[in-house]
């Protein structure tokens, strides 16, 4: 993926595409703060900023992840939800080092109603 194409991303949002990718990146820098971890990504706001940062979009409901792999950015699996986005960015960060339920309870924490 190229830079061009990270920023046609950010453009296609709509206002409220915006504020859901918005919400989706909070929550996942509260989560990342609380539980420090060696290899979790600086940032989920902004993919360019170095290895392991991400960018999170929306686009008529479907997740959009970019990461930084070091040598470039990498487009993630689109995500239907916002359960199915947050739980596997959380499972995908952490791996074994959290118990096998910690991301569900961290996405009803921010998004449960």
């Amino acid at each position: 993926m190229t830079y061009e194409e990270l920023e046609a991303l950010r453009n296609k949002m709509n206002e409220e595409d915006a504020e859901a990718a918005e919400d989706m990146a909070s929550a996942l820098e509260q989560v990342l703060e609380e539980n420090s971890f060696r290899r979790m990504p600086r940032s989920v706001r902004t993919a360019g900023l170095g290895f392991g940062c991400m960018e999170i979009f929306r686009h008529g409901g479907v997740y959009t992840v970019v990461r930084n792999n070091g040598s470039g950015l990498d487009k993630l699996p689109a995500y239907g939800s916002a359960e199915e986005c947050f739980v596997s960015l959380v499972s995908a960060i952490y791996g074994v080092s959290k118990p096998k339920g910690f991301a569900k309870e961290q996405y009803e924490r921010f998004f449960g109603e």
